[in-house]
């Protein structure tokens, strides 16, 4: 694959095939050619000013939030509640210890809470069911973790 700069270093094209390099040369282009076959948007360039290399852009991974929910379906009927229960794992999937704070929404129903400090890796939350049949979609969330979603379903009764 050949990653085809501007003069700022940045990658503004991609081609399988160059047939005239010192063309684009000759207009400000710099041409690189790499092994790698990725997008734009998935690269990046290294040492532009002396002899570019392009390498894959690293995407930090994240500790986790995750969810689980029990029951996954609810009848319609205002007053049965499913339990969200949350966990911590680190970037590689071991528990986490941390004590933080874990904010819930939900598309629908009704939270027993809108926020919880887990301690211990480990916390858990009620959602009501609404009065309507429908699903809803409630997301664990905080900072510097991946957040976690879950579905629960409320069925006519």
């Amino acid at each position: 694959m050949f990653y085809i700069l501007n003069e700022t270093g940045k990658v503004v094209s991609t081609a399988t095939k160059v047939p005239n390099p010192n063309a684009l040369r000759a207009v400000g282009y710099t041409v690189v050619e790499s092994e790698l076959s990725m997008g734009i948007g998935d690269v990046e360039v290294q040492a532009f000013t002396s002899k570019p290399v392009i390498v894959a852009k690293t995407i930090p991974v994240l500790p986790r939030i995750v969810m689980s929910v029990s029951p996954e379906t609810l009848p319609a009927d205002g007053k049965s509640r499913a339990t969200l229960k949350v966990s911590l794992e680190d970037e590689k999937g071991a528990p986490l210890k941390k004590a933080i704070e874990v904010g819930f929404q939900s598309t629908a129903g009704t939270l027993s809470q809108r926020s919880v400090k887990i301690s211990g890796g480990k916390a858990s939350v009620s959602l009501t069911a609404a009065t309507e049949p429908g699903t809803a979609k409630a997301v664990a969330f905080a900072e510097g973790y991946a957040a976690a979603v879950v579905t629960v379903v409320f069925q006519k009764r």
